[in-house]
């Protein structure tokens, strides 16, 4: 299992490699919804096979942790009889909260000079030993800042029981974790396939913005590469009148920060593409938009997916709808398949 995920692409890159007619299937548990996608292959084309969202039993899962493990697992235990999935195989992603995610700039090293010095920032960093926690790192990008080669990574650790607590979960309703990841990079998955196509041809940074029930994530990418990530702490479970002024002024500290503090070329972002449960709001893109001075569209990843051949168009799953609720699970699906 992995934190990070192995199979980035270089940045400006978005590479189609198939290992199998059916993905695994994306898994994405939150405190609010369960939402779950399974790709298949068909003529060379990537196929929805099969996708669903259900009600997460309330009170479960708080703060990303798990309370009520017996209650997840019923539900999962359903969507697995309900959905004919391909093989039992899960690909997990984990609630930004229990992350720890930090950007960690190195100057070229040997492998083995690459692992001790992200342990040694995994020790700074977390504020439990080290030994108990799950963590990876990867390779972002490597350029020239000021002059010198430097070799940009993000560093992920978690702390073990978590992902122990939501393996067992799998494991009781009879699906195996293949791997566990975190938001940002399913996210830049998903964006890889299917959301930088409206702005293919313009040039700067785009930002996207997983709204869900207890918190938000923010991702800047360029060039099909990462480029910034921040967790925000609001979501729309308590959603209010003051929720969409506080989101829109932390979405502006964000992009702010990205511009004067990061050295990237692309400093400013040209769109805001919104997902999760919070982009089903009514008129919160119009208020972003205006009061961000920043084009604002919904992102619905599944609009642009095709069906296999022998099924009918899905008309009642309401794709069309809520097919902003699926970005991570697809990102999670396409784990392997794009790289």
């Amino acid at each position: 299992m992995a934190v990070c995920p192995a199979d980035q692409a270089s940045r400006g890159e978005t590479k189609h490699a198939f290992s199998g007619r059916f993905s695994r299937i994306g898994l994405d548990i939150g405190s609010a919804r369960i939402k779950m996608v399974q790709l298949t292959r068909d003529y060379n084309r990537i196929c929805l096979h099969q996708y669903g969202v259900y009600p997460t039993p309330e009170n479960c899962i708080e703060g990303g942790k798990i309370i009520d493990p017996v209650a997840v697992s019923e539900v999962l235990q359903e969507i697995r009889h309900k959905h004919l999935c391909h093989k039992n195989r899960v690909n997990l992603c984990l609630n930004s909260q229990n992350v720890i995610l930090r950007p960690v700039t190195l100057p070229p090293l040997d492998p083995p000079d690459t692992a001790r010095a992200m342990r040694w920032e995994a020790e700074k960093h977390l504020l439990i030993p080290v030994e108990q926690a799950v963590s990876d790192y990867t390779l972002i990008d490597k350029r020239v800042v000021d002059q010198k080669t430097v070799c940009e990574y993000v560093l992920a650790a978690v702390p073990k029981a978590i992902v122990n607590s939501y393996s067992a979960v799998l494991v009781k309703a009879g699906l195996y974790p293949e791997a566990i990841e975190t938001a940002p990079f399913t996210l830049l998955r998903s964006l890889r396939l299917t959301g930088t196509n409206t702005f293919q041809a313009e040039p700067g940074a785009l930002a996207i913005i997983n709204i869900g029930a207890q918190s938000a994530e923010l991702l800047i990418f360029a060039q099909g590469g990462y480029r910034f990530y921040r967790n925000l702490n609001l979501g729309v479970e308590k959603f209010s009148e003051e929720t969409p002024p506080k989101l829109a002024r932390q979405i502006a500290q964000s992009l702010e920060y990205y511009a004067y503090e990061t050295k990237y070329p692309e400093k400013q972002c040209r769109a805001l593409l919104l997902c999760g449960g919070g982009s089903l709001i009514a008129g919160l893109d119009t208020f972003l938009e205006q009061e961000l001075s920043l084009r604002t569209e919904q992102y619905n990843p599944l609009a642009s997916l095709a069906l296999p051949a022998s099924k009918q168009p899905v008309t009642a799953c309401r794709a069309g709808e809520d097919g902003s609720l699926y970005v991570i699970a697809l990102g999670l699906a396409l784990r392997g398949w794009i790289r």
